[in-house]
């Protein structure tokens, strides 16, 4: 789904941003990427603990020699996988698409520490948040919500974010989506 925005949103904004040498089309090729993140850590981790929960899993998990630590582990490098796939998604539209900068070497260590930082909290939000699930069927209706109303509270689909009122900036520094996108933001813009 992100890619998806990520096509129609640089198709039809993709011209010349207020930065100089920077089109809107990079400047969402950057921000999709922590849309994609925060979607896909959140939401799989919030609706899979439901959907576990909600089947008998975690009832049966008792039952076994896996502790819940390894259960909560495995989920979290599923997590690792699929966002590292949607993130590779991304960036090669980005990339081949709309023209954005390759980054200098220096840089993909910023992306890496903040990739990691992004699944981690992320996922963490999600494990938190499955417990408000009281289903499985509507997992991805709740967990949804969340997810889009940040993405527009934290300026994720808005350049620059001074744009957002004043009280709207200060309630998403609460929560790590602002800072995701604007990490990513500075690893692929001047």
């Amino acid at each position: 789904f992100p890619a998806l925005l990520l096509l129609l949103f640089g198709v039809i904004f993709g011209e010349q941003a207020d930065a100089p040498g920077v089109s809107v089309a990079q400047i969402f090729s950057a921000s999709m990427i922590a849309y994609g993140i925060v979607s896909t850590a959140f939401i799989t981790m919030g609706a899979g603990i439901a959907a576990d929960r909600e089947d008998g899993t975690l009832k049966r998990l008792r039952g076994t020699p896996v502790t819940v630590s390894a259960y909560l582990l495995g989920k979290l490098i599923f997590v690792f996988v699929v966002t590292l796939a949607e993130v590779a998604l991304l960036l090669a539209v980005g990339f081949l698409l709309f023209d954005m900068p390759v980054p200098a070497p220096g840089k993909w260590v910023t992306f890496a520490w903040l990739f990691v930082l992004s699944v981690i909290s992320c996922t963490l939000l999600g494990i938190a948040a499955s417990a408000l699930v009281r289903n499985a069927r509507t997992a991805g209706a709740i967990l949804n919500v969340p997810v889009v109303a940040l993405q527009f509270l934290s300026g994720v689909f808005v350049y620059p974010i001074t744009q957002l009122p004043q009280w709207m900036i200060t309630l998403a520094s609460v929560f790590p989506v602002k800072w995701i996108a604007q990490g990513y933001r500075s690893v692929f813009l001047p």
